[in-house]
């Protein structure tokens, strides 16, 4: 049996909260932040770079389930078929906590591929 690997995925999302404001309107920053993570899957689904990439801060940074950093440019970069295909992406039990205009998503992620034509499953 294999084990099942679970991390916090720290995601940086430009665009899914709105401005400051003087009372964060935290239900609905919630969902704006679990909206913009469902696409963000979707585009790695369609292997979409382009909306990858728009869909990430500028200094969104991967943590992998090895502990291992991967860069924005990096993860963009896993977006290619050729590369990566992926058998599965699941990503499940999100939970967004806000701070004032900050939010932090996690959430179990099944994933399973191969990357540069090695297989991997976490």
């Amino acid at each position: 049996m294999k084990a099942m690997l679970t991390f916090v995925l720290v995601i940086s999302i430009a665009s899914a909260l709105p401005p400051r404001t003087p009372m964060p309107r935290v239900s609905e920053d919630i969902t704006a932040v679990k909206k913009a993570m469902a696409e963000l899957t979707k585009a790695e689904l369609r292997y979409d770079a382009k909306a990858v990439d728009r869909l990430l801060d500028e200094n969104f940074i991967y943590v992998g389930n090895d502990g291992s950093l991967i860069s924005r440019i990096d993860f963009i970069r896993l977006t290619d078929r050729s590369r990566n295909p992926l058998d599965l992406l699941e990503i499940t039990d999100v939970d967004v906590r806000t701070i004032g205009d900050t939010a932090i998503a996690t959430a179990l992620i099944h994933e399973k591929g191969l990357i540069d034509g090695r297989p991997y499953e976490f």
